[in-house]
């Protein structure tokens, strides 16, 4: 019988204490106009929350971030740190952090809107890129470059995570752009549930058959731990045998990596 690590039993005393699910984080258009488009960030299970970090991503050869704006004043101190050399040498990025006052935890209600960032166009018209939410640079090696929710027990902060984020796609608009449905259609798309997860984990695709597909799992020092095959639109990975705790994962279809991210097993 495996013992459990001291992460992993905060973790359930905070599931059992409030019956915290993942914080989930959503990424959308607000308004678009004729020379700059707004993006905001809407978050869910906001419960209890005492820490946070995301990291946002696209194509900065596409869109130019001009202004930041919070939108949430109960989150006192939070800091959105637009993309510079100095800050962040990786351009096309904006870095979230807060953390709570030390006083009380926050909960902020189903929807809200955390921050709103304003976009220049850069490309020309039909240009295309795609907002993401993930870790910054290897989280193999830099477990504290990831995104990361946090709840308050007691007086420590125990990990809920953050469910997995859609890439939301964007398009400079012009009047002569395709949108056709035949064409998003062919984007595949990987959704890896549930997380925190007890024995089996389910990865489903979504208009796409696996070819030469697996999932990668590794442990918290980087150290490959399993190399599971995927063949089928959704695939159950039996993942009883391991501890508790924090892991890593990717997924590869023909050696690329078309998705990655942590998960917690209880």
């Amino acid at each position: 019988m495996y013992r459990l690590s001291a992460l992993a039993m905060m973790l359930l005393l905070a599931l059992t204490c409030y019956g915290q699910d993942p914080l989930e984080v959503s990424l959308n258009v607000s308004e678009v106009r004729d020379t700059e488009m707004d993006l905001e960030l809407t978050v869910n299970n906001f419960t209890n929350l005492a820490l946070l970090q995301l990291f946002v991503f696209w194509d900065e050869e596409v869109l130019e971030v001009t202004e930041f704006v919070e939108s949430a004043p109960e989150l006192v101190g939070f800091i959105g740190v637009l993309p510079s050399q100095e800050q962040n040498p990786i351009f096309g990025k904006v870095t979230i952090n807060w953390a709570f006052d030390g006083i009380n935890a926050i909960t902020l209600p189903d929807g809200t809107a955390i921050c709103k960032f304003t976009l220049q166009y850069k490309a020309p018209e039909c240009s295309t890129t795609e907002f993401t939410i993930r870790d910054l640079g290897d989280a193999m090696t830099s477990p504290s470059l990831i995104v990361d929710a946090q709840i308050l027990v007691g007086n420590d902060f125990v990990p809920i995570g953050v469910a997995d984020v859609e890439p939301l796609p964007f398009q400079v608009p012009g009047v002569s752009c395709s949108t056709s449905t035949e064409e998003e259609e062919e984007i595949a798309t990987v959704r890896i549930y549930p997380n925190p997860v007890r024995d089996n984990l389910q990865v489903s695709f979504n208009n796409h058959q696996p070819n030469e597909s697996s999932l990668m799992l590794y442990n918290e020092d980087g150290r490959l731990l399993s190399s599971n095959p995927l063949r089928h639109m959704e695939s159950n990975i039996d993942i009883s045998e391991i501890n508790n705790g924090i892991y890593f994962y990717e997924i590869q279809d023909k050696g690329i990596v078309v998705n990655q991210g942590k998960i917690m097993k209880i």
